[in-house]
């Protein structure tokens, strides 16, 4: 249960120890033709096919013109199902997204993967010290990609390298920015390429990105770190139950142990 990179992290981790891991989630999951596309586009990398029945779902879904913000999974607004009965109270003067969705938000994300700072955690009972091998230890679930450069003494250097260039726009624009980066650091102004959770951990392909260009649609190629991956994995192991459909309104500790209020999908969608 959780939020769903911190819940899927958990859980891996308390299977690592020896523990017996029941997840309880939405677990909303595409429409079985989404899968079809992408088994098609990966025979014959028919880019023009893949963008066009991603266009078309978009066009038939329900939330095409709800908000420009969201970004859907190859057309799919799976992402953003039955999230109007989950029970989070609204927040004033903030835009708060939540997802019943296998993976979450982690389906649609942008992949920028950077640790808390030092002015992040300024007040906090915590610091980056006491973060750091946290943060070390998530490198077993996530590849993180960077370079060393301007962003370094912010965010450390524990990254892989990149197995893909910088599109024009980005290249340009360090280029651009390199030869100004004393004058920029003088005013406190630092600059890099994004650490991104991209790599080839869970990939259809040994490379990772292959820059085939449909990130901002939907990866085809499994490069863009999804919270899903890490359930598929747990899903073929002993000691692990993944149940669907399952949405939990309260958890409760007593003398005898911790107890786990909830209901499940279909009737909380009767009761809207």
């Amino acid at each position: 249960m959780g939020p769903v990179q911190p819940g899927r992290a958990a859980a891996c981790f308390l299977w690592r120890a020896g523990f017996d891991v029941t997840v309880l989630d939405g677990g909303l999951t595409p429409e079985p033709e989404v899968a079809g596309d992408i088994a098609d586009w990966h025979k014959d990398q028919d880019d023009v096919r893949l963008v066009s029945a991603a266009a078309r779902r978009t066009k038939n879904s329900q939330r095409a013109n709800s908000d420009d913000t969201e970004k859907f999974f190859l057309g799919s607004d799976f992402v953003y199902r039955d999230t109007d009965y989950q029970l989070l109270e609204s927040v004033e003067g903030a835009d708060i997204r939540t997802s019943l969705a296998l993976g979450g938000l982690s389906n649609v994300w942008g992949a920028a993967s950077l640790p808390l700072t030092a002015r992040d955690t300024g007040g906090w009972p915590v610091t980056g010290g006491d973060l750091a091998p946290y943060y070390k230890s998530l490198k077993e679930i996530i590849d993180v990609c960077g370079e060393n450069d301007g962003l370094g003494s912010h965010f450390g250097e524990d990254f892989s390298a990149p197995s893909f260039d910088l599109g024009l726009q980005g290249g340009a624009l360090l280029q651009a920015l390199a030869p100004q980066q004393s004058r920029l650091k003088a005013r406190g102004i630092s600059f890099g390429r994004a650490r991104l959770a991209v790599a080839n951990k869970y990939s259809a392909s040994p490379e990772g990105c292959v820059s085939c260009g449909h990130c901002m649609i939907g990866c085809p190629h499994r490069a863009i770190f999804n919270a899903a991956f890490v359930i598929e994995e747990l899903q073929a192991r002993e000691r692990f139950i993944y149940q669907a459909e399952k949405i939990v309104d309260r958890v409760m500790e007593n003398g005898q142990g911790v107890s786990v209020q909830g209901r499940g999908l279909m009737i909380a969608r009767r009761l809207r």
